[in-house]
């Protein structure tokens, strides 16, 4: 499985090529941050808010080992998200 996280000022049609592909062969899970695209629009707007809520949205799609792929502050998430829970990503 992928996680695909997007930055803070990104569309979700930015990454929908890389989606699209990764999609033919992987299962794909999208991380949009808060504020960003069908992510709420409720704060807290705050990295540790951000890592935090990738870590439940990888629990919740089944916790299972995963590879992840983002521009700007989406890769600072995985990285980080990574360095806590080595586990899930």
């Amino acid at each position: 499985m992928v996680v695909i996280c997007d930055n803070l000022f990104s569309t979700p049609e930015a990454l929908s090529g890389l989606e699209a592909d990764l999609s033919a062969d992987h299962a794909v899970l999208r991380y949009d941050p808060r504020g960003v695209g069908s992510s709420t629009r409720s704060g807290p707007y705050d990295l540790e808010t951000d890592v935090e809520d990738l870590v439940a949205i990888i629990e919740a799609a089944g916790g299972a080992p995963l590879a992840a792929v983002g521009p700007a502050n989406g890769s600072v998430v995985s990285v980080l998200c990574a360095a806590r829970r080595p586990d899930l990503l």
